[in-house]
C-alpha cells in the first residue's frame, strides 16, 4: 500500500507507525488543510490533478487509523487486568498465516511493527466482548 509522499513524507504505513502521535497529528492537520484547499480549487476550476483529493482523504484515514492503534496499544499496556493476563499467558493469538498461534506477552504488543499492531488489535477485539472490559473502555476518547 503506497502513500503519496509529497503531502506527509511517508512511503508506507510502517513509516507512519514509527512516528509519534504529535507528528501524526501535525500530518493530519496538514492533510486537512490540503483537503480544504483542494475543495476550493475544485469549486473554482483550478485543480490540476483530481486524484489528489482522494489521496488526501485516504491518507487522512490512514493517519487516524494509526493514531487509534497507538491509543489502543497504550491502553492495553497500561490496564492492570490486561497486564496480568499477558503475564500469565492467558491470551493466545496468531498475527497471520505464517505466524503460529501462541501465548502473547506485553513485548508482543508493544512494538511499532505490523505484527505487534495486529496482535494488539486482535487482543482488543477479543477483550471487548467481555462486558466489564467494554464498560471500562467506553470512556476511552476517540481520536
Amino acid at each position: 500500500m503506497r502513500i503519496s509522499a509529497d503531502e506527509i513524507g511517508a512511503d508506507s504505513i510502517d513509516e507512519l507507525r514509527e512516528r509519534t502521535p504529535a507528528e501524526l497529528k501535525e500530518n493530519l492537520q496538514t492533510l486537512r488543510r490540503l483537503r480544504v484547499d483542494l475543495r476550493f480549487q475544485t469549486v473554482y476550476g483550478q485543480v490540476e490533478n483530481t486524484r489528489r483529493m482522494g489521496d488526501a482523504r485516504r491518507n487522512t484515514a490512514r493517519i487516524l487509523t494509526v493514531l487509534r492503534e497507538k491509543q489502543i496499544q497504550s491502553f492495553l499496556m497500561s490496564d492492570p487486568d490486561v497486564q496480568e493476563g499477558l503475564n500469565e499467558g492467558r491470551y493466545h493469538f496468531s498475527a497471520g498465516k505464517q505466524d503460529p498461534k501462541s501465548a502473547i506477552g506485553i513485548d508482543d504488543i508493544s512494538g511499532n511493527d505490523a505484527r505487534s499492531v495486529t496482535l494488539a488489535m486482535r487482543l482488543w477485539a477479543s477483550l471487548r466482548k467481555d462486558p466489564s472490559f467494554f464498560e471500562r473502555t467506553r470512556q476511552l476518547p476517540k481520536v
